[in-house]
């Protein structure tokens, strides 16, 4: 039987780490459920090549974004910067994209809605 791999890039806020390796677990199921097709999770914590950790480390995951098939995003109370160049990127390469959205965040007051805004 030919598997179909689908390399599916995990794009998050760093307060999101949690949900991001539960993202890579649901895969993990969801490939054992379905043995003709293989979800590969792409993380930048783990996919990049060693060495660009600190200034333009978003240069080093940039092309992990497009040589993905798909795209995830989660989002709670912000976008980081970063996340928001993946969104650009994955918008202007017309990648397939889905959007989860971790609820239970509220700002409490109008400075840090805007803020998070």
């Amino acid at each position: 039987m030919l598997k179909q791999t689908v390399k599916i890039f995990i794009a998050s806020s760093i307060e999101l780490a949690t949900e991001r390796e539960k993202m890579v677990v649901l895969l993990s199921v969801i490939n054992k459920q379905f043995p003709h097709l293989h979800l590969e999770p792409v993380k930048w914590e783990t996919d990049q090549e060693s060495g660009y950790y600190g200034q333009g480390v978003q240069d080093a995951i940039n092309p992990l974004l497009d040589t993905s098939d798909m795209v995830v995003f989660l989002f709670h109370s912000r976008a980081g910067i970063f996340t928001v160049e993946e969104f650009e990127r994955a918008k202007a390469q017309f990648k397939k994209s889905f959007y989860y959205f971790k609820i239970g965040f509220s700002a409490k007051n109008s400075a840090e809605h805007k803020a998070y805004g």
